[in-house]
């Protein structure tokens, strides 16, 4: 009798599961016709937005690094609170980007460096355990100085 109960109970959860993921498919894909025609520029704007999400917070990592260096300018060079801001940027696109070494290296140098070379002063980036990045690894953490 027990197993007669296990076997019925286990049929209609399974058939219920597997008709929750039809009746959700069903309702995504109405809803999602009843946007289109509603706006379909608005819908096919928002699906390309979400389809682009990372590489707009990529854009927007690099984005803050450029206000970082424009405040810093104006007030006569970086400082520790701006360090904090270029640490995070740094891992973030090394971490959630992938940016390698070479390439984090690159963007900050540029980034602190004017148009005759000359450092913009109170900056520069090491690796926070004095170590190399790993690259292979995709690991590492970097700090300013």
């Amino acid at each position: 009798m027990r197993n007669l109960v296990y076997g019925l109970l286990s049929a209609l959860l399974n058939r219920g599961a597997g008709d929750i993921a039809r009746t959700l498919r069903i309702y995504a894909a109405a809803a999602r016709g009843v946007l289109w025609l509603v706006d379909a520029k608005r819908l096919d704007a928002e699906v390309a937005a979400v389809a682009q999400s990372e590489e707009l917070g990529e854009l927007g990592v690099l984005a803050s690094t450029l206000r970082t260096k424009a405040i810093a300018l104006r007030s006569g060079g970086f400082a520790e609170e701006h360090g904090s801001i270029l640490e995070d940027a740094a891992n973030q696109l090394a971490e959630a980007h992938g940016w390698d070494h070479d390439a984090v290296m690159a963007w900050f140098g540029d980034l602190v460096l004017d148009g005759e070379g000359v450092s913009v002063p109170g900056f520069e980036l090491v690796a926070a355990d004095g170590d190399e990045w790993d690259d292979e690894e995709g690991e590492g953490e970097w700090a300013i100085d």
